[in-house]
């Protein structure tokens, strides 16, 4: 949010702020920047309040080190975006978005798709189906599977932002 306050002056009036898969790109007004800014000022509480009022709190104990990796691992992911958006308002091109931003997802689902077995039923991180949350059983081989659907997804999302073209991507 800080970044975005200092450079909201020096910010053209319309700034990137979607990257198509076609390549195109969608401008908004520079506004935006702040918004950008403001996410993880508005989720680091509400991620610090929700195992409060989850019926399942006490299993949070069970699995707080993940939890708490993720909620931090999201902190940079938002930071990296909004330094991206930033970096690209004030000198359009200097980054290959193209690149970066499937290298970056593909990063975020290696580390989700290796916490999310460690995840313990709870209402608000996690594959949440009637099925998964009516039954542990349910919960942990849903979450064992996902997390190595994740966690090859995320592998072919990095090799692909690697080594395919611009077009192809």
């Amino acid at each position: 949010a800080l970044a975005s306050l200092i450079a909201f002056p020096f910010l053209p009036d319309q700034i990137p702020i979607n990257w198509g898969l076609n390549g195109e790109i969608t401008y908004g007004g520079k506004e935006h920047a702040l918004y950008i800014g403001l996410i993880p000022l508005l989720l680091a509480p509400l991620y610090l309040y929700l195992p409060k009022i989850d019926p399942r709190r006490k299993n949070y104990d069970r699995f707080s080190k993940y939890y708490g990796g993720f909620g931090i691992f999201l902190m940079v992911f938002l930071f990296l975006l909004n330094a991206i958006v930033l970096s690209e308002s004030l000198w359009p091109g200097h980054i290959s978005v193209s690149k970066v931003l499937p290298l970056m997802v593909g990063i975020m689902l290696i580390f989700i798709g290796n916490m999310m077995p460690k995840f313990k039923s709870n209402f608000f991180i996690g594959i949440k189906t009637v099925w998964t949350i009516s039954s542990t059983n349910v919960w942990n081989k849903t979450h064992r599977l996902g997390g190595l659907l994740f966690f090859w997804c995320g592998v072919l999302f990095c090799l692909t932002a690697l080594w395919l073209p611009d077009n192809v991507m």
